[in-house]
């Protein structure tokens, strides 16, 4: 190593020394100047690359497809979620030209010629922003919006970003489409929260209400549901979450006051922590109209059967009846006829006639019960027979009960039996009478005319074969104790009474005999509230007739044959019996085959006395084959049914006569004398 010397050192050191020492600052600066710039060199790159890294995750991460062009439309920037949105190919996304990646998207647009225009409208005026909904061919829906985007106040590209609202339009259309069905649906509906207030109600609900649908939402279930009160209310709800689903009626109560039934479909709904009850409701107002309308008919139906039934019954025994009362009592009138008049016999015969005659009415009001008895017609003015009862009715009532008549004039007439009529009216006056009791009250009668169509029909007993048309109609009301429901329902049952000594076939018989006239029975009461009886009987177009019971016709002596036809051996006896004391010959027979037989073998018969009911064949039979024999035959038919139903049934087929039974000589000889067989 070559050594200077000390001295030669230290003098080359001090000319260095001094140069370095005054550039050493500048070289420091330098030297931190360029390891600065050198570090934020590395910073900006490292921000840059972080800026490039947040926006590559905002842009991946946001729901939208998003897409950056140039101004030439070159795609810059996007994300994933567009390139699946639009099913973009990787090389359409790195191609210069836009065309191919414009055309890609046209191709897959539902209206692609309106797609390509809405473009070529931005690139024309590219600071313009704008929003619209884009439809695919695929079905799925677009909403997209545009921006021009900046760098300063310059333009340098356009931003896209494309929102599938595909689920959230068709969610919308079906709640709109459910909302419709739901406002348009026939049951009430109603959504309501488990302390009872309303949530929403479709229109129906607020028809049935009364209530618009802003003043239902302010209100809660308590404010129309009588039947559910918050106490009720809590119940319900509990076993409503318990169950799932209650089906139950109650009642709403409407802005007017009305109340009417409802058939409730409550149903439980839990969103997250909130529970509803859903329900629908349905008007059982007709519903239950048509129930009630219905079990009434066939309680009336079952009570019509049961009193047809029994009338059938009664009628039977009642026929029956009178053939032995006829033989009992045309006895008894031939014995007297016969005896000497200082006979002691004859009181016990005229017992026996009084014994029979009690008989007899007791099977008139069987026969009134089933609608058969004797009716003697003719067309009578109502107002006159209540005028002719009055002084008897008035005698016939509680001295404490004040007796009112209600005359309407003029009335048409009614064709009916006028001691019929007169029986009816008697015993609902007594019944009305009784019911007053002891306290004073009033018995009111009212006479009147009025149309009756069939709903007014309907509650009428009986209601069967009841015409619509012109009704004369006895009302006869009392302010008496009334009649419950029950004693309603029973009231023309035969033999039901509410009287300690009663027999029961007064109403019976009442029913009967106005059936009997095609008429009806309507009844209105009420326990302590009286009761009203409105009898209607069909109006005829026919004037009043007058009777003269003092007239008296002189009878003479009969002559000829007569056939007697009859099952029952005991009134052929008395009827030949009686018959040969008026100075007839008689023939008879026991059936209806055996009466065309005697009358082909015996040209010489004047007349035949006719029984209707017989076996093999009856009267009505019987009288076609004699009419058929002979078109000129005299019949007098028999029966112990009442005239007006047998004659009905030969109206114009030319029966000569009829006689009920049980029948006295005279009532048998004023029948012949009407047919001029005597001389």
């Amino acid at each position: 190593m070559f050594l200077f010397p000390a001295a030669m050192r230290n003098a080359i050191l001090k000319k260095i020394a001094l140069p370095i020492l005054l550039i050493y600052p500048i070289l420091t600066t330098i030297i931190g100047l360029i390891l600065k710039k050198q570090e934020d060199r590395r910073t900006a790159d490292s921000r840059l690359l972080y800026s490039n890294a947040l926006a590559t995750a905002a842009l991946e991460s946001a729901r939208d497809g998003i897409l950056i062009v140039n101004l030439e439309g070159k795609a810059t920037r996007w994300n994933q979620r567009f390139v699946e949105q639009w099913k973009v190919p990787q090389h359409l996304l790195d191609m210069t030209d836009n065309k191919l990646l414009l055309a890609h998207a046209s191709s897959q647009m539902a209206n692609p010629e309106e797609f390509l225009r809405l473009v070529t409208e931005l690139y024309d005026h590219p600071e313009k922003s704008s929003t619209d909904t884009l439809y695919l061919a695929d079905g799925r829906i677009l909403e997209r919006y545009t921006q021009p985007q900046k760098v300063g106040n310059e333009i340098v590209g356009r931003f896209w970003s494309f929102n599938d609202i595909t689920e959230q339009r068709n969610a919308a259309e079906s709640l709109q489409m459910m909302r419709f069905c739901v406002d348009h649906a026939g049951d009430s509906m109603f959504w309501v929260t488990s302390e009872g207030r309303i949530l929403y109600v479709n229109d129906a609900a607020c028809a049935g209400l009364g209530y618009s649908r802003e003043e239902l939402l302010s209100m809660s279930i308590f404010d129309f549901d009588p039947d559910f009160p918050p106490s009720v209310w809590c119940k319900h709800f509990e076993e409503l979450r318990r169950r799932g689903n209650i089906i139950l009626e109650t009642r709403h109560r409407a802005k007017d006051g009305r109340v009417f039934p409802i058939e409730v479909n409550a149903n439980y709904v839990h969103f997250g922590s909130h529970e509803f009850n859903f329900a629908f409701t349905r008007d059982i107002t007709e519903r239950k109209r048509t129930i009630e309308e219905r079990l009434k008919l066939e309680q009336q139906l079952l009570h019509a059967q049961k009193l047809e039934s029994l009338g059938v019954l009664a009628g039977g025994i009642a026929h029956d009846f009178n053939n032995i009362l006829t033989s009992i009592i045309g006895n008894a009138d031939l014995a007297l006829m016969r005896i000497n008049p200082e006979s002691p016999v004859i009181d016990n015969l005229h017992n026996i006639e009084k014994a029979s005659a009690r008989a007899a009415d007791l099977a008139k009001q069987m026969l009134a019960y089933s609608g058969k008895g004797k009716f003697v017609i003719g067309n009578h003015d109502i107002n006159d027979l209540l005028e002719e009862m009055l002084h008897i009715l008035e005698v016939s009532i509680s001295k404490k009960a004040a007796l009112r008549l209600n005359l309407n004039r003029p009335l048409p007439t009614v064709e009916a039996d006028a001691t019929q009529i007169r029986q009816v009216i008697m015993n609902l006056v007594i019944n009305a009478s009784e019911a007053i009791g002891d306290k004073s009250g009033v018995i009111a009668i009212t006479s009147g005319c009025m149309e009756c169509d069939h709903s007014y029909l309907r509650n009428v007993w009986p209601d069967e074969n009841i015409k619509d048309g012109p009704y004369v109609f006895i009302e006869i009301t009392d302010t008496g104790s009334g009649m419950s429901k029950e004693t309603l329902a029973k009231l023309f049952d035969p033999f039901f009474t509410t009287k300690f000594t009663g027999r029961g076939l007064g109403m019976a018989a009442v029913l009967g005999i106005v059936r009997g006239h095609r008429g009806a029975i309507q009844v209105y009461s009420e326990p302590g509230k009286g009761s009203t009886f409105k009898i209607l009987l069909p109006a005829s177009d026919k004037p009043a007739e007058s009777f003269d019971p003092g007239t008296k016709v002189d009878h003479g002596k009969g002559s000829g044959t007569v056939l007697l036809v009859d099952d029952e051996e005991t009134v052929r006896a008395i009827g030949s019996e009686m018959l040969k004391e008026m100075g007839f010959d008689v023939v008879t027979a026991n059936d209806g085959l055996e009466a065309i037989e005697v009358y082909r073998a015996r040209p010489d018969i004047a007349f035949v006395i006719l029984d209707l009911t017989m076996p093999q064949m009856d009267g009505e039979q019987c009288f076609r084959e004699l009419r058929a024999l002979d078109p000129n035959v005299k019949v007098i038919m028999s029966s112990g049914f009442g005239e007006l139903e047998v004659t009905q049934k030969f109206v114009g087929k030319g029966l000569a006569g009829f006689i009920q039974k049980p029948y006295k000589w005279a009532a048998l000889r004023e029948s012949i004398v009407a047919l001029g067989c005597e001389k």
